[in-house]
C-alpha cells in the first residue's frame, strides 16, 4: 500500500526595520540624537545596548554606529542598514576669573579656561578673542560682569566673572 499527500509550506521572511536617522548627526551635550524605526510588525531591537522600541535616543557622550532588527513570532530579521556618523560631543569646561578687585588705572587680567576659541564680552562694549586678555588703565566703566564663551570641537559653553574697580576717594 502506498499513499501520498501534499502540503503547502509558507516561509515568511521578516524584513529588517527601516531606520530614520535624526536630521543632525552630530550634537553637543546635553542635546540628544533620536533614531526611529518603521516597517516592523513586531519588536524592534537596537544594536545600542539591546534597547527595544520604535525609537532610540542617544544622550551619552560618544560616537555611534546603530542598526536594528525586527522580531515577530520568535523569528528575527537580519540587521538593518547601519547608521554611522552619529556623535554626541562633550561641552568644553569653561571658567572665567580675574585679578579683581583692582584699583582704577591698574591692569585687569581676565583668565579663561582651555579651549580652541574664545570670546569675551563685558562692560563698556568690551570684546576680545584672546584666552587671557589684559585691559590696561582701567576706569570705573570697566567694572561689571564679563562673559567668556569657550568653543572646542564645535561645542560652546560660557562662564562669567564679576570685576570690581576701586577708586581712591
Amino acid at each position: 500500500c502506498s499513499a501520498s499527500a501534499t502540503t503547502v509550506v509558507t516561509i515568511n521572511q521578516i524584513l529588517p526595520p527601516t531606520i530614520t536617522p535624526p536630521n543632525t548627526l552630530v550634537v553637543c551635550s546635553p542635546s540628544t540624537l533620536t533614531l526611529t524605526a518603521s516597517n516592523c510588525a513586531g519588536t524592534v531591537t537596537w544594536s545600542e545596548g539591546g534597547a527595544t522600541g520604535t525609537s532610540l535616543t542617544l544622550n551619552a557622550v560618544g560616537t555611534y554606529s546603530i542598526s536594528a532588527t525586527c522580531s515577530v513570532n520568535g523569528c528575527t530579521s537580519e540587521a538593518s542598514t547601519i547608521i554611522t556618523g552619529l556623535e554626541v560631543k562633550a561641552l568644553p569646561v569653561s571658567s572665567a576669573t580675574s585679578n579683581s578687585p583692582i584699583c582704577a588705572g591698574g591692569s585687569l587680567n581676565l583668565i579663561g579656561s582651555e579651549g580652541e576659541t574664545y570670546l569675551w564680552s563685558g562692560p563698556n562694549s568690551y570684546s576680545s578673542t584672546d584666552r587671557n586678555p589684559i585691559i590696561l588703565n582701567t576706569v570705573i566703566a570697566n567694572a561689571g560682569t564679563y562673559t567668556l564663551t569657550v568653543t572646542s570641537k564645535g561645542c560652546s559653553s560660557t562662564a562669567q566673572t564679576v570685576v570690581a574697580i576701586n577708586t581712591i576717594s
